[in-house]
């Protein structure tokens, strides 16, 4: 198993709510992945900081101190997103019109040149073809009558 599903589970492994099974698992994981076992200790510090501590407490006004700068912070990223939609509104057709223009100077020469007995012989195998042309004209195959 990888380092994800560990880490997932280190929470719940510190708190120790884990069933037997993941338990033994993770304490094996831990023993072998330096990784792993540093943030497993990280976690045991923050937890034992946390619990030592008293209760923070705040200032009355620190509701709206709070509110207001997520509001500003809010305001700046509409700003910057107007600006970005304002650019994408005049750079957007660029690319549209070069690829157009790219399609029509590759195609504007191009006409295929297929007649109508080449189109209906299409239809059969060569095989078939040149057996038809042996036994019949192509105007007879076609049910073209001649002089139209």
């Amino acid at each position: 198993m990888k380092c994800h599903y560990f880490l997932k589970l280190l929470n719940r492994y510190v708190d120790g709510v884990l069933v037997d099974k993941e338990r033994e698992e993770i304490e094996l994981h831990l023993n072998h992945c330096p990784n792993c076992y540093k943030e497993y200790k990280q976690i045991v510090f923050l937890r034992e900081i946390l619990a030592s501590k008293d209760k923070i407490s705040v200032s009355e006004d620190f509701f709206k101190k709070v509110m207001s700068k997520i509001s500003s912070a809010q305001t700046e990223v509409t700003y910057r997103w107007k600006q970005l939609d304002s650019l994408a509104r005049k750079l957007i057709p660029v690319p549209v019109m070069i690829a157009l223009a790219l399609t029509f100077f590759i195609f504007r020469g191009y006409s295929p040149q297929i007649t109508l007995d080449d189109y209906y012989l299409s239809m059969f195998s060569e095989e078939e073809v040149s057996i038809l042309e042996g036994a019949f004209s192509a105007e007879e195959l076609l049910g073209i009558k001649g002089g139209v």
